[in-house]
C-alpha cells in the first residue's frame, strides 16, 4: 500500500535510539532538513522537509534536552511556530532511572520535572504526551535480592507524576529476554538472573494498571506484550488518528495559525515522506523525496493507515505508519555515550560500558536495597522484601 503524494508525514526520532539524549544537536540539524536523514538502516537518504510534517514524535527517557540544549529547544520552536508542527512526546519513565539497571538516565521525578517545563515553555501540550512504563521486569542479583518495577507499589506514584501534568495516555509493556536472548546473556554477564514474568501474572498486572488510569480519567494500552484483547486497545503508540484530533482542537491557535513558508524547489527542506521511489541528488539541501506539491501548514491530515499495512513492525502493533528517523548519521547509541540500559535490546551484542562499575553498583543494592533506593531517588517499592 502507497500513501498519497499530499499526505503529509509523522516523523519519529526514535524506537531505536534516544535521540534527544544522545544526539540533540543532529537532531535538530534532521528536523529542519539541515542534515540528511535516513529512513532505516538500508533506506532512502535524503533531508526532511519541515512544511511536509504533521507532526515529530520523540522517544525518550531524558526530556530535558528538549530545553536545555539551545538548537533542539530552537529547532522545536521552529517547527511549531513557522511550520505548525505538532510535537508529541513518548516518555518512558520506569522508576528504575539512576539504578544499575538504568544507569546514567535521570530519576523519575526529574523526568517528570522537564515534561512539565517543556510544557509550560509551550513546545507542546499534555494531550499529546504519552506516558510509558516500559518494560517493566524483575532481576534477581548475586545475592539473592530481587529489584524490579513490575509492582503496582512502583507503577502507582512514577504513572501520579506524568498524569498529573495533565497526560491522558498510558502505554505498558513486559520485558522481553525470550525474543531478545542477547539482553539475558548481557545481564548474566553481569551476574544478573532475568526473572521470567508469566503471562497471567504481567496481564493481572496489566489490568491494575488499567484500573489505576481509568480512576483518573487516562487510557491505559499494553503495547505487544503480553497479547491480550482487553488491554491490547485499538491505539498504537503512534496514532495518527489521535495526532490528528488534537491537532484539529488546537485549530486557530498560534500553533496553527503560522502563514505557509515559501519554499523554492531545491530550497533546503523540500518534502520526504511518500512510499513511492525517491528522487534523491545526492548531497543537495532539501532533497525532494516525491513530487508531490508542498504541503501548506495543518491543511492534510496524517495518515491513520496501520503501519503494518505499508511498512514493518510487530505483528500485534497498532501503530499508524510513521517513519523512523534513528538510523541518520550523527544518530549515536546509548551504550557509545557511557550509559544504557540493561535490558535495551536495540544494543545486540554490544555490552554495557562500565561493567566493573555496575557489579559495585549490584554489591551495593545487595548490601541495602532500600538505602540503595532512598540515595538514588528510586521508589522503595523496586526493593520487594526478601521472603
Amino acid at each position: 500500500m502507497k500513501l498519497s503524494e499530499d499526505t503529509p508525514l509523522v516523523l519519529s526520532a526514535s524506537r531505536t535510539k534516544d535521540m534527544v539524549r544522545r544526539s540533540p544537536e543532529a537532531l535538530a540539524k534532521i528536523l529542519l532538513g539541515k542534515a540528511p536523514c535516513n529512513w532505516g538502516p538500508h533506506g532512502p537518504s535524503g533531508r526532511v522537509d519541515p512544511a511536509g510534517l504533521h507532526a515529530v514524535v520523540l522517544w525518550t527517557k531524558d526530556p530535558r534536552n528538549l530545553l536545555r540544549h539551545e538548537a533542539l529547544r530552537s529547532a522545536l520552536a521552529e517547527l511549531r511556530e513557522r511550520y505548525g508542527v505538532l510535537l508529541s512526546l513518548e516518555v518512558t519513565a520506569t522508576g528504575l532511572g539512576g539504578s544499575f539497571v538504568e544507569p546514567g538516565l535521570p530519576p523519575w521525578r526529574e523526568a517528570a520535572g522537564a515534561v512539565r517545563e517543556t510544557i509550560a515553555a509551550g513546545l507542546t501540550v499534555p494531550e499529546a504526551v504519552i506516558y510509558r512504563y516500559d518494560p517493566f521486569l524483575a532481576l534477581r542479583t548475586p545475592g539473592g535480592r530481587v529489584v524490579t518495577n513490575a509492582r503496582m507499589e512502583v507503577f502507582a506514584p512514577v504513572c501520579s507524576a506524568f498524569l498529573d501534568l495533565g497526560v491522558k495516555r498510558v502505554v505498558a509493556s513486559r520485558g522481553d529476554a525470550v525474543r531478545y536472548p542477547r539482553v539475558a546473556d548481557r545481564v548474566r554477564g553481569l551476574g544478573l538472573e532475568w526473572i521470567a514474568l508469566a503471562d497471567e501474572a504481567a496481564l493481572e498486572l496489566g489490568r491494575e494498571m488499567a484500573a489505576f488510569c481509568r480512576a483518573r480519567e487516562a487510557d491505559f494500552h499494553f503495547c505487544c506484550d503480553p497479547p491480550d484483547p482487553g488491554l491490547s486497545t485499538n491505539w498504537g503508540c503512534i496514532d495518527g488518528k489521535w495526532l490528528n484530533e488534537i491537532k484539529r482542537s488546537l485549530s486557530g491557535t498560534r500553533m496553527d495559525s503560522m502563514s505557509p513558508p515559501k519554499i523554492t524547489p531545491g530550497s533546503p527542506g523540500t518534502r520526504m515522506n511518500s512510499m513511492s521511489p525517491p528522487k534523491i541528488t545526492p548531497g543537495s539541501p532539501g532533497t525532494r523525496m516525491n513530487s508531490g506539491a508542498l504541503l501548506q501548514p495543518q491543511v492534510a491530515e496524517a495518515t491513520e493507515v496501520l503501519h503494518n499495512r505499508i511498512g514493518k513492525q510487530r505483528p500485534a502493533c497498532r501503530c499508524t505508519y510513521s517513519r523512523d528517523a534513528g538510523y541518520s548519521p550523527g544518530s549515536a547509541g546509548c551504550y557509545s555515550g557511557g550509559f544504557g540500559c540493561l535490558y535495551c535490546y536495540a544494543q545486540g551484542k554490544a555490552s554495557p560500558p562500565h561493567p566493573e562499575r555496575i557489579r559495585e553498583e549490584i554489591a551495593a543494592y545487595d548490601r541495602d536495597p532500600a538505602g540503595y533506593a532512598k540515595e538514588r531517588g528510586l521508589v522503595e517499592g523496586i526493593a520487594p522484601a526478601q521472603e
